[in-house]
């Protein structure tokens, strides 16, 4: 099997512009043996009319009448792809935000072919970024590695190489999966990535989950993506980024850990967290901070799924970053 069915999965939330340049670079690839399912999860306007005439026959189009979050949306995705025949034999959930080098998906397949592992990431550089570097979604596996994830550290920066990289978890804007891999999953436990979470950090909730069932996470240093970031909830320091990144540590914290090592990350989350909440205050980042303290009490409390205050700051978000990208 030279080259083997893959279904890349797009989700757009109000984001066509970064849509458009994903589709754009992904018609330039050289692999041949693919297909596009793009789901529109909730998007205001006319983001699903727009998608659906410019790329009439290069797409499948999926219409979500809520946000689902990332984890939602591109759920509905794999089980549109795995239930509608398409039989596909890795599934390919791709950031609208990205954009993918020619070689990319091609050098993602040779390393599945050549690796027994169940999930591969790709080499992540940051679009804005003037180094030719490139950083990952985890570390290289240790004994401590996971633990390692809820405690702040620089970006693991590499030059481009055709090394393969075994990690604790892939950067969720470029992640290719083996079928199988997805279907264990549910069939162990009940689902694909984890609603509860909606966003952010879904990536290492999904690798841990494969990694019990014994499928490995590696990184694909030559397979290359540009991620923008960010962009969908409104650039950086962004109230969303801050609420559901504080409270899903401590979700996934008190999921992956027994007692004295939870409680450790707890009281150090909370510290740091609080820390943050006072410097984006002093910034004149009230929305930030606020939404920090929400993170922590939720996540405590145990509250799980789409914040009841995501689509107001949603919207004041978005409205701010595109008024400011307009003036750049």
């Amino acid at each position: 099997m030279n080259n083997p069915k893959v279904s890349i999965i797009i989700l757009n939330w109000n984001g066509l512009k970064d849509t458009i340049g994903c589709l754009d670079s992904l018609k330039k690839i050289t692999y041949p043996n693919y297909d596009v399912i793009v789901v529109n999860n909730g998007s205001k306007g006319n983001d699903a009319d727009v998608l659906e005439e410019k790329y009439k026959d290069y797409i499948k189009l999926i219409r979500n009448k809520e946000n689902l979050g990332f984890t939602g949306g591109n759920n509905v995705g794999i089980d549109f792809v795995l239930k509608e025949k398409i039989a596909p034999d890795y599934i390919f959930l791709l950031n609208n935000d990205v954009k993918i080098q020619k070689n990319c998906l091609t050098n993602l397949v040779n390393a599945f072919l050549q690796t027994d592992a169940g999930i591969i990431g790709a080499g992540t550089k940051d679009e804005n970024r003037t180094d030719n570097k490139i950083y990952f979604g985890g570390h290289p596996m240790t004994k401590f590695s996971l633990i390692r994830e809820f405690f702040p550290r620089a970006p693991l920066m590499l030059p481009e190489t055709d090394a393969i990289l075994e990690c604790n978890c892939v950067s969720g804007a470029a992640m290719l999966i083996k079928k199988e891999v997805l279907l264990d999953i549910y069939n162990s436990i009940g689902r694909y990535l984890n609603d509860k979470i909606f966003m952010y950090y879904d990536e290492l909730d999904f690798c841990v989950a494969a990694r019990k069932l014994g499928h490995k996470s590696i990184i694909a240093q030559n397979a290359i993506i540009y991620h923008k970031g960010s962009s969908s909830t409104g650039g950086i320091y962004n109230p969303l980024a801050y609420y559901y990144s504080v409270r899903n540590y401590i979700i996934l914290s008190r999921n992956f850990f027994p007692f004295p090592i939870r409680h450790v990350i707890f009281i150090y989350n909370f510290i740091f967290n609080f820390i943050r909440a006072v410097k984006n205050t002093m910034h004149g980042r009230f929305y930030s901070s606020w939404a920090i303290f929400c993170g922590l009490y939720d996540g405590y409390t145990g509250t799980t799924g789409k914040w009841k205050y995501h689509d107001v700051i949603s919207a004041k978000r978005r409205k701010e970053y595109l008024l400011n990208q307009k003036n750049l």
